[in-house]
């Protein structure tokens, strides 16, 4: 693999462990705002206000400061069970055009998600029990697409100098 894109993984690699750990402290977070709310809504009936508004956009934090990450690490879900019993010039197609449409849909998401984000920036935002803005978690959104792209890319600029390779 070229050296350059050695040193561009590990940077980003680097990047999204970081996100990833901020993501699974909203775990934690959620887990307990979950938990004091039916505690409360139980045993003095009173309910935290806004309890599942918190844990809705919690869910966009955990969700997208974690999905580079676990594209780094390539633990997402992956059929092959056809695909391994293919030739290896076949799989190297197959691949590609995997990557190349993950890419397309990706880079799609991303450039939704950041045409959004511009809007409620601008229109200014808020949620509707708590009156928290909502352009900060539509911005985590868009980043954790981003670094999503990046993390593809990476792996198919990867899969195309180890196909040169051989």
């Amino acid at each position: 693999m070229s050296n350059w894109l050695y040193r561009v993984e590990r940077v980003f690699g680097a990047i999204t462990r970081v996100m990833s750990v901020i993501g699974i402290c909203f775990v934690a977070v959620m887990t307990l705002v979950t938990v004091a709310d039916v505690v409360l809504r139980w045993s003095i009936d009173s309910p935290i206000k806004g309890a599942i508004e918190i844990v809705q956009y919690m869910m966009i934090l955990i969700v997208f400061l974690t999905i580079p990450y676990v594209q780094y690490k390539k633990a997402h879900v992956s059929i092959s069970l056809l695909v391994d019993k293919l030739p290896q010039k076949a799989q190297a197609v197959i691949g590609s055009f995997v990557y190349i449409l993950s890419l397309g849909i990706i880079g799609l998401m991303t450039t939704a998600a950041f045409i959004y984000f511009r809007r409620i920036w601008e229109a200014e935002r808020y949620t509707t029990v708590l009156g928290i803005p909502i352009s900060p978690f539509q911005l985590i959104l868009t980043i954790g697409l981003f670094l999503l792209f990046i993390m593809i890319l990476l792996d198919f600029l990867h899969s195309i100098f180890e196909q040169v390779g051989r």
